[in-house]
This record gives C-alpha cells, structure tokens and sequence, in this order.
C-alpha cells in the first residue's frame, strides 16, 4: 500500500567533465568528442549528452544569448554492452539542424558510434535571445 511518507531519492553525482577532455570542430559543423573514463553504457551515454551540451553552451554564449541550453531527446540509441562501450574512444556528431520552437531553438545532430546501426539523434534547446527559459519553469 501507498502511504504519505516522502521518497527519498539516491542520486549518484559525477564529473561529467571527466568523460570528454577534449572536442575539435570541423569546418563543416561536424564535431569529433574525445572521450576517457568510460566504463560501460551509461558512461557512453552521460559522455555523449555532455559533450554536445558543452559544446552548444559554448556557441549560445558566443550569440550573447545568456539563456540556459537544455536536453530535450535522444533516439535510437544502440545499448552496447559495458565492456564494448567501454572501448568507444570518441563519437562524432554530424553538422546540426536547427528546427524553432515557441521560444526556443532546437539543435539536433545525430551521433555516429564508429560503424554500426543507424545514428542516434540527439537533440538540445535554448530560449530564443530575450525569451523565457521554459527549462526554469518559466512561462512561455
């Protein structure tokens, strides 16, 4: 049975600087994350976000815009077993597409893990310069 009592929640914290020492832009918009410290999958995974997080962070804040960059989805992700994960050294991700929102910009690349199933689309989000930032709860 359900009671009152409030649930208390474990969260595990970690450096997600650690798993991507390095990112080198190409010309064309692709971006190369070279990766360290993975130890399976949910590494890969944390390192993949983080990496395209930190870069988009970075080019919002060289538009001036002071807003906050948030995850929005992740599709088709291959799950490789830890000890394959464990081996992926570096990810690409392909140059970005920009879809609006209301209020915001969408950055969608796909992230190819070397050779394999089909990339895995993973898509961030940035209030339009001068609006609301929806992932702070505030109205859009």
């Amino acid at each position: 049975p359900l009671d009152d009592a409030p649930v208390e929640v474990d969260r595990a914290e970690y450096d997600r600087a650690a798993y991507v020492p390095a990112l080198t832009p190409a010309a064309d918009g692709a971006l190369t994350a070279h990766l360290d410290r993975i130890g399976g999958m949910v590494d890969l995974l944390r390192a993949g976000i983080e990496a395209m997080h930190r870069f988009e962070t970075a080019r919002v804040r060289g538009e001036g815009n002071p807003g906050r960059v948030s995850w929005a989805w992740l599709k088709r992700l291959p799950w490789l077993p830890d000890a394959e994960a464990a081996e992926v050294r570096s990810i690409r991700y392909d140059p970005p597409r920009f879809l609006p929102g209301r209020g915001v910009q969408y950055v969608l690349r796909d992230l190819a893990l070397a050779d394999g199933p089909p990339a895995t689309e993973v898509a961030m989000f940035a209030p339009l310069a001068g609006q609301p930032d929806p992932a702070l709860g505030d109205p859009a």
